[in-house]
């Protein structure tokens, strides 16, 4: 991993070396005095590419650099030996200090530039250190799949005190400004006015770190509205007959949908991947009606979409899901994807003994409605 980071920030120190340096961050970390570096990176197709980097002595650096824009970027701390850090430091195109906690939930003590100040003023509020507490205390211990549940609201709420960004503290010609105007717009419901806040922004910062997910947004919402106006959507599969998906376990052994649904009268099949948030945030929701339903014939028939299967070994490992669990490696590609047409993962179709899918996209306790229905009736 270092010869990599190496590698990648030694080539992109180059290709940068002409421009002049616009941005000097001075750190002072007391939680990471064993450090030995700390990288700025750019998000490019999922990778984190740093185009910054120095040495930490004692948790202090001076790093000093070139972007674009002013910007929320990811920032790795390597520690020999140790697993690496990660975090979101805003910079501006002037000196800003940081100090504090560089931690998966920081606190940060900020003096000069603009707006970080601002932005992370919530690590002052002692309801963030509270919380902060509350939630670092719960992922240290084992937990049950309602605390998980319990959890994962209190970490959103804790996000919430972590960044937070007004709009109005930038003036309208700032890149920040028109891109959360930008999320003020939702292109399902008001795509006319999404379409123009997205083509300014990527027409006015084409090479923005936010640019090309929005571009990317753009060009499906674009399609979506098409196919809407033409009478070409896709409809709810509910009601349906389900399609036949053939995927393998850990082992070797091939699963298909047909042969599961012949001794279950109920089988979710869900498409998830390891480095899906929102499908692993699912799981403690998936593990309760798992485990209320499966002996009264419900059966769980996940494929992952992963292309490695080391990262989806390492997930199963983490996880530790007891019903049946695949993976295609197809992923994007497969012939699943085709078939059931979906665009984004978590994903999930409910199909009963007779072949007929009776939910589709179910999320958080919908699963166990409908499932609380299914056995009663």
């Amino acid at each position: 991993m270092k010869k990599y980071i190496y590698i990648l920030s030694t080539l992109i120190t180059i290709q940068i070396f002409a421009q002049e340096n616009n941005f000097k961050l001075i750190g002072n970390f007391s939680n990471i005095k064993d450090a030995d570096s700390i990288f700025i990176c750019n998000v490019v197709k999922k990778e984190l590419v740093p185009f910054a980097k120095t040495n930490v002595v004692n948790g202090k650096f001076t790093l000093t650099g070139y972007v674009p824009y002013e910007h929320g970027y990811y920032t790795m701390v390597t520690t020999h030996g140790k697993d690496t850090l990660y975090g979101n430091l805003f910079i501006e195109k002037r000196t800003v200090n940081y100090s504090g906690l560089f931690t998966k939930y920081p606190i940060f003590n900020i003096k000069g530039g603009l707006y970080a100040a601002k932005i992370y003023a919530g690590h002052k509020d002692p309801r963030y250190g509270a919380l902060r507490k509350q939630v670092m205390e719960m992922e240290a211990k084992e937990t049950t799949d309602e605390e998980k549940l319990t959890l994962q609201k209190l970490q959103q709420k804790l996000g919430s005190y972590m960044f937070s960004v007004n709009k109005n503290w930038f003036n309208k010609s700032h890149p920040t400004y028109q891109l959360y105007t930008l999320y003020e717009f939702d292109p399902r419901t008001n795509f006319d006015e999404f379409e123009k806040a997205a083509t300014t922004f990527t027409s006015n910062f084409p090479d923005h770190p936010e640019a090309m997910g929005i571009g990317f947004a753009y060009e499906y919402y674009k399609k979506e509205k098409t196919k809407k106006e033409a009478g070409l959507s896709r409809k709810s599969r509910v009601g349906t007959p389900y399609t036949d998906v053939t995927s393998v376990d850990i082992n070797g052994k091939t699963h298909t949908l047909s042969e599961i649904l012949k001794t279950n009268k109920l089988v979710l099949l869900d498409f998830w991947a390891s480095w899906c948030g929102p499908c692993r945030a699912e799981f403690p929701h998936l593990r309760i009606a798992y485990d209320e339903y499966k002996d009264k014939g419900f059966e769980i028939y996940a494929v992952s979409l992963d292309d490695s299967n080391n990262k989806w070994r390492k997930a199963l490992k983490e996880e530790k899901t007891t019903w049946i669990n695949t993976i295609d490696t197809q992923a994007w590609k497969s012939q699943s994807e085709k078939d059931y047409e979906f665009n984004g993962i978590p994903y999930n179709i409910l199909v009963n003994a007779e072949g007929i899918i009776v939910g589709e996209s179910l999320r958080g306790k919908d699963l166990e409605k409908i499932l609380m229905k299914e056995f009663t009736d």
